[in-house]
C-alpha cells in the first residue's frame, strides 16, 4: 500500500467524522487498494451485527447503579475486542449502558485496579460528572489504582486551558500522581483546522488518536467507563 489509511480513518469514514478533503483521500485509496476495500467492507458488516446486537438487550439486561466501580466494563483482552470496541466507540453503542451518571455492567468477574475514563462531550455536566467519577476512583483507598481520561471529538475541550472546569481537574493532578489525561490526536488537529485551536493544559498527553489509546489500555486490562 502506499497511502497512508489506516484503520481508525476507515472507523471514523463509516461514522461520518471526517472532512470532506479526509473522505476524498480514503475514497482514493479504496479506488486502487482491494485490501482495503475488503478491511472497509468487514468493518460495515460487523458494525450493522454490532448494532443489532445492542438494539436487541432486554433492558431488564441493562445495569445501571450509582458510584460503584465494580460495574464497568471488563474487555477480553483480544484483537476482535479491539474492533469490536473501535466500532462501538465510533458509533457512539456504549452509550447504551454507559451513561446517565451510572456505570454499565457487561461482564461481571474480577477487575483489576485500572481504569479508562472516555469523555467524548463539551457540555458541562459530562465533563463534571467525568471528574467526579475519576475523583471516587482516586480517592478509594487503595494505593494501586490508577485512572487515564481519556478524550476524543468534543471532549478535548475540558483539557483547554481556558476551559471553566479545568480548575478541578487541576486540582486532582496536584493531588494524584496516578492520574494521566489523553487528547485525541485527531481532534485536535480538527479544532485547529475548524480555527478553534485549543490551548492544552500542562502534562496532557497528545501523540496518537484515541481510539489507539483505549485500545492498548483495554488490551492490558484495564476497565473502561464510558461517561
Amino acid at each position: 500500500m502506499s497511502h497512508s489509511i489506516e484503520t481508525y480513518h476507515l472507523h471514523a469514514y463509516l461514522d461520518g467524522e471526517l472532512s470532506h478533503d479526509e473522505c476524498i483521500e480514503v475514497e482514493k485509496a479504496l479506488l486502487i487498494d482491494t485490501d482495503l476495500r475488503k478491511q472497509l467492507d468487514e468493518f460495515k458488516a460487523l458494525k450493522v451485527n454490532v448494532q443489532q446486537t445492542y438494539e436487541s438487550i432486554p433492558e431488564s439486561n441493562i445495569q445501571l447503579t450509582k458510584r460503584t466501580p465494580k460495574k464497568i466494563w471488563s474487555i477480553p483482552k483480544t484483537a476482535a475486542a479491539s474492533l469490536f470496541l473501535g466500532l462501538v466507540i465510533g458509533a457512539g453503542l456504549l452509550n447504551v449502558v454507559i451513561d446517565k451518571n451510572g456505570y454499565g455492567s457487561a461482564i461481571e468477574q474480577p477487575l483489576s485496579e485500572n481504569y479508562l475514563v472516555h469523555l467524548d462531550s463539551d457540555t458541562p455536566e459530562k465533563q463534571q460528572q467525568a471528574i467526579r467519577e475519576i475523583e471516587a476512583l482516586l480517592s478509594s483507598g487503595s494505593s494501586n489504582v490508577k485512572v487515564d481520561l481519556v478524550s476524543n471529538f468534543k471532549g478535548v475541550q475540558l483539557f483547554d486551558v481556558k476551559n471553566p472546569n479545568n480548575s478541578e481537574l487541576t486540582r486532582l493532578l496536584d493531588k494524584y500522581d496516578n492520574l494521566t489525561l489523553f487528547a485525541c490526536k485527531r481532534a485536535l488537529d480538527r479544532a485547529i483546522k475548524n480555527g478553534k485551536p485549543i490551548t492544552l493544559m500542562p502534562k496532557v498527553q497528545h501523540d496518537k488518536p484515541a481510539i489507539d489509546a483505549v485500545v492498548e489500555r483495554l488490551n492490558s486490562g484495564w476497565n473502561y467507563m464510558k461517561i
